[in-house]
């Protein structure tokens, strides 16, 4: 889906979906503009609080202190949040139901500044409960895609995740400056976004 006709379809009532400081502050996380501070030292990450074009653009992990000056270190339009561990799962929905569980892997000591770059994208058996506070919104948005590290969700789609359209259940990014050499039993395809230029799939 192309970023205009992922925006258009979207009431202005229900934009707040896409703002991810809005959904964050609805869950009860630690988080806050460009501009308040953070309420204790540790680790944070610092994005667009709305970003139709995905990828994980200028997303970073930095350390901050409650003095700190944030509009050091980010520009007004993002936003900071406390920063979560665990599996990263993209899970899409239909009418409620969890349809496809995916897992997004890194490589070992990837640094804060390659947030969008990924090793492998994973199909799980796996179900995953809607989460309650997006039922507002399922009637008229039946397909619903939510992105959640150690079970806590970071942001919202109201469209699928477009990286399993092919049957696959691996999706292994090839970004630009990688060869197209596909490993045994997987084949090529042209997915261009960004910095990837295609996928490895089975």
């Amino acid at each position: 889906m192309e970023v205009l006709e992922e925006f258009v379809q979207v009431r202005a009532d229900d934009l707040w979906i896409y703002n991810k400081l809005q959904v964050s502050r609805k869950l009860g996380y630690n988080c806050g503009p460009i501009g308040a501070p953070v309420p204790w030292p540790g680790q944070y990450i610092i994005r667009p609080a709305m970003n139709f074009l995905g990828m994980g653009r200028n997303a970073r992990k930095i350390e901050l202190r409650p003095h700190d000056l944030t509009e050091k270190f980010a520009h007004p339009g993002e936003f900071w949040c406390e920063y979560f561990l665990g599996d990263h799962l993209s899970v899409d929905y239909v009418d409620q139901e969890s349809i496809l569980v995916v897992q997004g892997i890194k490589k070992k000591n990837e640094s804060y500044l390659e947030e969008s770059k990924w090793s492998i994208w994973r199909k799980l058996d796996k179900i995953v409960p809607f989460p309650p506070f997006l039922s507002q919104i399922s009637k008229e948005y039946p397909v619903v895609n939510v992105e959640m590290i150690g079970g806590r969700i970071i942001e919202v789609h109201l469209r699928p995740n477009p990286d399993f359209a092919w049957g696959n259940t691996v999706a292994i990014p090839v970004y630009k400056d990688d060869p197209i050499k596909a490993p045994e039993g997987m084949r090529y395809i042209e997915s261009p976004d960004y910095n990837r230029k295609g996928f490895f799939i089975d």
